[in-house]
């Protein structure tokens, strides 16, 4: 059995796949933006994905300093759930140490993790992560003290276009992949493997004309400039002004990652790409707008799994990778 993390601005999803790639459990529960109490969170939600509560053996078995009563507490059937911020100090190191117990005598084959962020891949370490403010994180060794198991870390948009990319590999060899959400990121594979040429910063590293300005894509195109600008979610939008104003907005920053990298086809996932039928017609139209005579227009997709993809791509990724090393 694998594990996936897929680690959102907003929200975290975390799954359970067996050998076939089949999502066997999953859960999801809000990104809390302190990197420590994070890890805590995420050890909670991966003791409830195992459904493996921890015994008073278990404890004991760990070493836990913990008082019997602390014990009883925890593993107790009336007991209340562990609590999900971890407030009181006799609850965190529970988890803590719960979590440790039980992830040891019962682990997975590995993990995959996606999250949006600058990476240093030799290390294992998160240079920068805007919307999270993380900064010089050793995520792969933290995390794997959490799993006790092997953990791959990735961009969270490389690994959406790698398991979107699989399943249109029939019909395109080179797919661009934007992932718009809180954030915006973008990821190229060309014949199934993440192209590295396009770093991690997506919509964040890329500044265009906007209002007679130059502005950085993500500020005013992605998830949460929507929110900002109209009040209003993408789901709660129904507009076709609201939406026609949003297609400009994308294009602007599309049409950049088109000219430069030249796909084959564009998939958008993410969390506004959910309501890619509300903006369709719209996008097409203003890319239309761009006259590039040397380039032909990819067609523009939305992601077959807009909200899962990347979940699916970090099982990808860590099959992969299982695979190698055995």
């Amino acid at each position: 059995m694998y594990l996936a993390v897929d680690v959102g601005g907003t929200k975290t999803l975390v799954a359970s796949f067996d050998d076939m790639g089949n999502i066997i459990k999953k859960l999801r529960f809000p990104t809390i933006k302190n990197y420590d109490d994070f890890l805590i969170e995420l050890g909670s939600n991966i003791l409830d994905l195992r459904k493996a509560p921890p015994s008073p053996d278990q404890f004991i078995s760990a070493g836990s300093s913990l008082s019997s009563l602390d014990v009883a507490m925890a593993t107790s059937p009336s007991a209340k759930p562990l609590p999900t911020r971890a407030d009181l100090a006799w609850e965190r190191a529970i988890l803590r140490k719960s979590s440790i117990s039980v992830l040891q005598t019962n682990s997975f084959l590995g993990a995959g993790v996606g999250i949006p962020c600058v990476l240093d891949r030799e290390q294992g370490k998160l240079k920068s992560s805007g919307n999270l403010n993380w900064k010089n994180k050793f995520i792969q060794s933290d995390l794997e003290k959490i799993v006790k198991c092997p953990v791959a870390v990735e961009n969270d948009a490389k690994l959406g276009a790698l398991s979107e990319a699989i399943l249109v590999k029939q019909d395109y060899d080179k797919v661009l992949y934007i992932t718009i959400g809180t954030g915006i990121g973008a990821a190229l594979v060309t014949s199934g493997v993440i192209d590295l040429s396009l770093g991690d910063s997506g919509g964040k590293g890329l500044l265009v004309e906007h209002d007679g300005a130059m502005e950085l894509w993500e500020n005013f195109a992605s998830g949460k400039a929507i929110v900002r600008r109209f009040g209003k979610r993408a789901s709660e939008i129904e507009d076709p002004k609201i939406w026609q104003i949003i297609a400009r907005d994308l294009s602007v920053g599309l049409i950049n990652f088109i000219s430069l990298f030249e796909p084959e086809v564009v998939i958008l996932g993410g969390g506004v790409a959910s309501y890619y039928d509300r903006f369709a017609d719209f996008l097409v139209n203003e890319l239309k707008k761009y006259k590039m005579p040397l380039i032909s227009m990819p067609p523009i997709l939305q992601a077959q799994r807009p909200e899962e993809a990347v979940i699916y791509g970090c099982y990808e990724l860590i099959r992969d990778s299982h695979a190698k090393s055995t």
